[in-house]
């Protein structure tokens, strides 16, 4: 197997969507994957330097990547959807071809409907071409994922653990090329 390279981008304006990121990569890290967390831009949080925002490079640059959204009655938050659509181009030149692509989310509040937030970001990485590793059976409870609870860790910790590996399985023999 090779190192695969991963990105998780996250929305800023939600600490358990970014504790969830911070787990994930840690369980992408232990298989030895390069990982790169990149926080979207929110001029309201108090600490938007923590992270360099994503870019296109970043995407084009990894193998798999993992989206983090809180779960807001349905929607993405603007910047992460923002981020999402700056993503088309690259697609359409075929750069994205044989990427991997997951999601995982937060409540921002509890009971707030927050499985259809997660559901739709799905559809958006099938319009870039996306191929979709899902966490698998390991299950965050849709309303009330608790990022300081080690089952929701656990379960963190295996989405990136998977997503990695297979990256890692598909990039030893790549089984969609990418184009420049």
């Amino acid at each position: 197997m090779s190192v695969p390279n991963i990105l998780i981008v996250f929305f800023a304006g939600n600490e358990a969507t970014e504790a969830l990121a911070l787990v994930i990569a840690e369980g992408a890290g232990a298989t030895g994957a390069i990982v790169r967390l990149r926080r979207t831009s929110d001029a309201s949080s108090a600490d938007a330097t923590a992270y360099d925002p994503p870019t296109v490079e970043d995407a084009v640059w990894a193998d798999a990547i993992l989206f983090g959204t809180p779960r807001l009655l349905g929607s993405i938050p603007l910047d992460l959807s923002l981020y999402l659509d700056g993503l088309d181009d690259a697609r359409s030149r075929g750069a994205l071809n044989g990427t991997f692509g997951g999601v995982f989310g937060a409540p921002a509040i509890a009971q707030n409907g927050g499985r259809s937030t997660v559901l739709s970001l799905y559809d958006r990485l099938v319009a870039l071409g996306l191929i979709i590793v899902p966490l698998g059976y390991s299950h965050l409870a849709p309303d009330t994922v608790r990022p300081q609870s080690e089952e929701d860790r656990a379960a963190a910790r295996r989405q990136g653990g998977r997503i990695a590996t297979i990256a890692a399985q598909a990039t030893a023999e790549p089984l969609i090329g990418r184009a420049a």
